[in-house]
């Protein structure tokens, strides 16, 4: 059995200084056990983009870690100059979790609307914080860290109607499209990301990999 600390989002909190980390808003109740099986607390996470008319995106999680390096006014990277443009591109979220023994890296970006280039942009930075990601789960593995292989996945969230729907159900779980070496779910009428309900439902649904427009396998990142 892996232990805790081996896990891949505790090595994740550790390694990502807590300046750069997401609080989050509360948690239920404590592990219970259900069928025989131990069921881990839920984690709810607010995601903001205050300069942006959608400013609030409310995730749901378990055994999770959330951070942001698109902070106003802080270089992620001060190593780097700025005379390369896109260098130091990010997402708005990124969050670590584990979901019946596999680890996920969500990459969330916040956008107003489809159109006018956001999703060019959004994916664009979706890419440039999955290679990120990417080197650190290979340094994590190369220093027994951690052991294993992350699925990486992308999510675009588009500002919800007045009176949207809560959450996610069959019907409304979308596929994602294959964009490079990420599926890439698009949310639009979505203020709650469930994601231990998505990640099942995606699942239900057929083998996950079947369902990625333009794969036919599970998609692991790689560089």
């Amino acid at each position: 059995m892996t232990s805790l600390e081996q896990l891949l989002h505790k090595n994740i909190e550790k390694a990502i200084h807590p300046d750069w980390h997401f609080t989050p808003v509360n948690a239920d109740g404590g592990d219970a056990m259900v069928d025989g099986q131990v069921r881990r607390k839920r984690t709810v996470w607010h995601i903001t983009e205050p300069e942006s008319e959608h400013n609030l995106l409310i995730v749901h999680a378990r055994d999770s870690i959330a951070f942001s390096l698109d902070q106003n006014g802080k270089k992620p990277f001060p190593f780097l100059g700025g005379t390369l443009a896109g260098l130091h591109t990010v997402a708005d979220c990124i969050l670590v979790t584990e979901h019946n023994g596999g680890d996920y890296v969500f990459i969330i970006e916040m956008k107003n609307k489809p159109g006018h280039g956001a999703r060019p942009q959004a994916i664009k930075q979706i890419h440039a914080s999955a290679r990120l990601m990417d080197w650190l789960c290979k340094t994590l593995n190369a220093l027994k860290h951690w052991e294993g292989t992350a699925v990486f996945i992308g999510v675009i969230s588009y500002k919800p109607r007045e009176q949207p729907r809560k959450g996610l159900s069959v019907r409304e779980t979308p596929v994602p499209v294959q964009e490079g070496d990420v599926p890439i779910f698009e949310l639009k009428n979505h203020p709650i990301l469930d994601v231990p309900l998505l990640l099942t439902e995606w699942v239900a649904m057929g083998d996950a990999g079947d369902n990625v427009e333009g794969s036919s396998s599970m998609v692991r990142f790689s560089l």
